[in-house]
């Protein structure tokens, strides 16, 4: 074995191999073994993602205002969570009979235990809510989750109100019992409820009050246990049966005798009837009305896993006539990118085959790189079940960079004989290992998501060489002595190639010598040509836009539109439909799925072959949208923020009708600043209210108390579950409340009577003052002090602009005790950074590399082969695809100077042949084309035209030196 003058790693673990081929041979199988064991079981993610840090605490309290529910549910909540260590934002709103506060905690906390420790906290505080407060749920959230899958429902001769109970009681409770589903929502059609609609001039003729009738429901539809009867061998249980299983029980309820002795029923003093609860969540596709089940996953689930226990489930309950529409499904698009993965490893392998075939016929075995290959894959798997749990993306992406980048480095340092190895190692692997480290190094100054992406491609990339520097030696070790004849291709096949590349190397070469001829003409037109290239280079990298996604693999992406709080389910889906008719009419979109909330819709959109989502496709399908009235239209794929070209500001303060008169005043002002298109205020203004101010003198003559009265009349006005009506083993509501004619004016209003204990008939005119005002319709915290929000819209997005709108806004006199801050996310990131830092980027990763392996820097080779390539590569880039800098092209340029480390080891002949791969490569993808890995694609063209322009630079110097020496 013959050896470089120094003994480095690669070399050791030769001599180990052959010394030992055996030993080396069964350590080198057990993480094999292993990856083989657990690859079956790691769930394959398009992106590492940053989970985040996200709980909801959600009480409901109905029958609680919005006021009430402030002050006695949201505000001990707060009080109690503030004691907890990790919060680094707490925002919470407060409406009627609901409390939702928002936890955004620290990102090394643990979800888990802190989970666990809020609830600990509340139950401490549990004893102090009203009694018919439920105990507060407290799960993870995430803002921009979108589901794993929807199903929609049809069926014939079925109304949607029905097929929804069909769909809850058939589906939703063994969805929700998958492992890894987070979440089922049912939407479109209504809940039904049993509604009694009493009439008050019917009550007050029996001396009744809705109290009354509640009691009488809820102590006669029960079943109780009364005991048991002992005997010798056996005990018998005493059971009443009276839960009601049809409609006619509950009309024929005797409540009480009248006068003559006759029995008064309820249908005598009310109406009973089916019909949907006021709580309204609506489904629709493509703007018709469905029934939708949308699915969530945990954030370390296996998409395709879930998916399959979905399929099972729907297969085993095989309901006849019902018909099932699958949208957005996730498992989908990663058996697509799965595939995808497996076209661009076999188009690699196919064009190395060829390259093998071509410049190393008979030196180096091929057939032991596939089996290194193989070996590392699994070894890496086993590596990932340990620490990462799930294979990614950008790992795949690492892994097939890794094997592709040994090949070509090793290929001319290794050759095996029948009998020997033969080992020339000219580039010391430690050397390439600091580049890598040095590009990494660097991009953590860039955004989270490049710097995640890209060290996950690192990772996988630099353990893919060394498990390849690992296994090849072994498996060597143990065939060379094997080798009969090395000749493994056929002559035919070998001079048919041959004659094929030698035809694009003639045209290669008359291309390079007309190029000569120009650019090598006077001494002085390269350098001019390459200072100008440089310029240009800067001026575009200082102006260009950097956006952090890879929504070009993907065909689907969705869109939020937020309304402001309190925004009614009607005025929400009558703009919702008309944004969903306009999407429908552009050619671009498949099918649109929508999910309708009171103030907030879902839109899934499914777009047509060929068409991604591009920064540029997005703008131009909000402007085709055009006015959404009072609602805000955003796509959470786009770059630097959740609301795109959107500042939200928040005021806050002690006094809500002070937080409201700042916030429509600095909207109104900030409308007239340049730059500004739109200012939205984020809340729903206060509404009118009926204020009832009790009398005194009057309650107590009337024998009443105001829990009382306040009890009777949130009866008459919202109702209250008596009970429950079993049907078809599903429990609906039975709501007692006054009938509609006394609840929609104020008018009838002042008719309701209240019942005393003495069973006296009171006007409510006579108990209480009315007095008309306005009350919010919802109260909205930050960190436990009341805050009302607006948003401002950009013309552009410019951080400039962002900076001068921002110190306007906060140069506004404010009262003592109030302040205004900025909402910044904290994914947020200045593109300008960006910019800097990529400008910088060859000049900062030369002098670190220098520094590192302590070498006096060369200049003039850092010109030629670090600087000049790099802008080179990137005004070509800027040619070929104009416009932002997204994910891929980011790290393509990344990777660029780790690259042409190699470019620089190797002689300007052996650089021409690695071109000939890279092109190699390119083309057959574009003949294939795998849609869903198109993201490597543009890694890959960026390394490409970084090796080409690597390859002319030297090219030309080297020439012009010859010419003008």
């Amino acid at each position: 074995m013959r050896n470089g003058n120094r003994v480095l790693l690669f070399h050791r673990f030769l001599q180990f191999s052959i010394c030992r081929p055996t030993l080396s041979l069964m350590v080198g199988m057990i993480p094999v073994l292993f990856g083989m064991l657990t690859i079956l079981e790691l769930p394959f993610v398009r992106e590492e993602k940053a989970h985040f840090p996200g709980i909801a605490i959600r009480t409901e309290a109905r029958g609680l205002d919005a006021s009430k529910v402030e002050s006695e549910i949201t505000r001990p909540i707060e009080r109690v969570i503030s004691q907890v260590g990790g919060v680094r934002k707490m925002t919470s709103v407060s409406e009627d009979g609901i409390s939702q506060i928002q936890l955004q905690l620290d990102s090394n906390q643990n979800l888990k235990t802190k989970s666990l420790e809020f609830r600990e906290k509340i139950d401490t505080i549990l004893t102090l809510f009203p009694k018919n407060i439920h105990r507060p749920q407290v799960y993870r959230y995430d803002p921009s989750h979108s589901p794993l899958m929807v199903l929609s429902f049809s069926k014939k001769y079925m109304n949607p109100n029905e097929l929804r109970d069909l769909v809850e009681k058939s589906f939703k409770s063994e969805f929700e019992s998958i492992e890894g589903v987070s979440q089922v929502l049912i939407a479109g059609g209504k809940i039904r409820e049993i509604q009694i609609s009493c009439d008050a001039k019917q009550l007050e003729a029996y001396s009744l009050s809705l109290r009354n009738i509640v009691d009488r429901i809820s102590e006669t539809n029960q079943n109780d246990s009364l005991g048991k009867i002992r005997q010798t061998k056996l005990d018998y249980l005493v059971q009443t049966r009276a839960r009601w299983k049809q409609m006619h029980f509950i009309r024929d309820l005797p409540i009480r005798l009248d006068s003559a002795g006759g029995i008064v029923y309820l249908k005598d003093i009310a109406e009973v009837n089916f019909l949907p609860r006021d709580e309204e969540i609506g489904a629709r596709i493509n703007a018709q009305e469905k029934v939708s089940l949308f699915l969530y996953k945990n954030d370390a689930s296996d998409p395709i896993v879930i998916t399959d226990k979905i399929y099972k489930i729907l297969h085993k309950k095989n309901i006849s006539q019902i018909q099932i529409e699958f949208s957005q499904d996730e498992s989908l698009l990663i058996r697509d990118t799965t595939f995808g993965i497996l076209k661009l490893v076999a188009i690699f392998l196919t064009v190395l085959c060829f390259y093998h075939t071509f410049f190393y016929k008979a030196s180096f075995p091929f057939f032991l790189f596939l089996l290194s290959l193989f070996f590392s894959f699994f070894s890496l798997c086993f590596m990932h079940s340990m620490v990462s749990k799930s294979l990614s993306l950008s790992g795949m992406y690492g892994f097939v960079l890794g094997a592709c980048l040994w090949y070509l480095l090793r290929n001319k340092e290794i050759s095996i004989s029948q009998t020997n190895i033969l080992y020339r190692e000219k580039t010391k692997s430690l050397h390439w290992l600091i580049a890598v480290f040095i590009s990494l190094l660097i991009s953590n100054f860039l955004s989270s998501v490049v710097f995640r992406f890209y060290f996950m491609l690192c990772v996988q990339m630099i353990l893919t060489f060394y498990f390849m520097d690992y296994y090849f030696p072994i498996l060597s070790a143990h065939s060379c002595f094997k080798f009969q004849g090395l000749k493994n291709y056929s002559d035919a096949f070998y001079f048919t190639l041959r004659r094929l590349l030698s035809y694009f190397s003639r045209k290669q070469i008359s291309i390079l010598k007309k190029w000569e001829d120009s650019l090598l003409s006077d001494r002085k037109i390269l350098p001019i040509t390459s200072i100008s290239i440089l310029l240009f280079s800067f001026y575009s990298l200082a102006r260009v836009d950097f956006y952090d996604n890879i929504q070009s693999d993907a065909k689907q992406t969705f869109a939020i539109l937020e309304f402001p709080s309190g925004t009614s389910f009607a005025h929400t889906s009558e703009i919702t439909l008309q944004v969903e008719k306009k999407l429908n009419e552009m050619e671009e979109v498949k099918q649109v799925i929508s999910k309708i909330d009171p103030s907030h819709s879902l839109l899934l959109l499914t777009l047509e072959d060929g068409i991604l989502p591009y920064q540029e496709f997005l703008l131009r399908m909000k402007a085709e949208i055009g006015n959404t009235s009072d609602g805000f239209l955003y796509f959470p794929s786009e770059p630097n923020s959740n609301y795109f070209q959107e500042i939200l500001f928040e005021v806050i303060g002690p006094e809500q009708e002070v937080l409201e008169e700042i916030t429509k005043e600095l909207t109104e002002k900030i409308k007239d600043y340049d730059g500004v298109s739109e200012a939205v205020l984020r809340y729903k203004q206060a509404r009118e209210e009926l204020q009832l101010i009790p009398k005194s003198e009057s309650m107590k003559t009337s024998d009443l108390t105001v829990p009382m009265f306040g009890d009777e009349l949130h009866l008459a006005l919202q109702g209250g579950i008596a009970s429950k009506f079993l049907s078809d083993e599903k429990e609906i509501d039975i709501r007692v409340r006054y009938s509609e004619k006394y609840r929609n004016s104020k008018q009838n209003f002042h008719n309701i009577r209240i019942k005393n204990t003495k069973g006296q008939m009171v006007p409510i005119s006579e108990l209480v003052e009315l007095k008309e005002g306005k009350i919010p319709l919802k109260y909205y915290h930050k960190n436990r002090s009341r805050m009302l929000g607006f948003s401002v819209k950009l013309d552009g997005n410019s951080s400039r602009l962002r900076s001068e709108v921002e110190e306007y806004i906060k140069s506004y006199a404010l009262p003592e005790g109030y302040r205004i801050e900025s909402e910044k996310e904290a994914e947020s990131f200045n593109s300008s950074k960006s910019n800097l830092v990529f400008l910088c980027y060859p000049l900062l990763y030369s002098i670190l590399f220098f520094q590192f392996i302590k070498n006096k820097i060369p200049w003039r080779r850092l010109y030629l082969q670090e600087l000049l390539p790099y802008y080179f590569s990137y005004f070509l880039l800027q040619r070929l695809f104009p416009g932002p800098m997204y994910l891929p092209f980011q790290i393509g340029m990344l990777l660029s100077l780790p690259f042409s480390f190699f470019a620089g080891k190797f002689r300007l002949i052996i650089l021409q042949n690695r071109i000939h791969f890279f092109c190699g490569v390119t083309f057959i993808f574009v003949l294939f084309f795998p849609e869903t890995v198109l993201s490597f694609f543009q890694i890959w063209i960026c390394l490409t035209i970084s090796t080409v322009c690597h390859f002319l630079i030297l090219h030309f110097y080297k020439i012009q030196k010859k010419k003008f020496r």
